[in-house]
């Protein structure tokens, strides 16, 4: 499993948005409004059930964290980062997992990334896109 950083935020509470992609799509889900600053976005890029790669960024910190994204599907953890510290106002840098069988078929259903407070455990936000054929 590969993961790389590519640009540089993290807030409190758990919920799922999904946004539904046949293979490609992207979404943020930062709660309902009154709720603590700060989004979790998850990209997934692929064909069909073909999956290439799934990318996730916390955005808009609304108080400094330590923290990881936590990457998984409806078979469970694919993987996550290692720890990100994010200050309050910025973002963390889009974290990327590369398939390493890109044309693999996978498992229908929601794939997401999760911020989770390193230090507890507790996650803040996460975002999922459905994939299916």
């Amino acid at each position: 499993m590969k993961i790389t950083a590519a640009a540089a935020a993290a807030s409190m509470l758990v919920l799922v948005a999904p946004v539904t992609a046949m293979a490609t799509g992207a979404g943020c889900y930062g709660g309902p409004p009154g709720e603590p600053r700060g989004e979790e976005c998850t990209t997934v890029v692929g064909s069909g059930l073909e999956i290439t790669s799934i990318s996730g960024q916390y955005k808009d910190a609304d108080q400094t964290y330590t923290l990881y994204i936590d990457f998984y599907g409806p078979n469970g953890h694919i993987t996550n980062t290692g720890n990100i510290t994010v200050s309050a106002g910025h973002s963390t840098s889009v974290y990327t997992w590369h398939n390493p069988h890109p044309t693999a078929l996978m498992t229908p259903g929601y794939y997401c990334t999760e911020a989770i407070i390193a230090n507890t455990g507790a996650a803040i936000w996460s975002d999922c896109i459905e994939v299916h054929s």
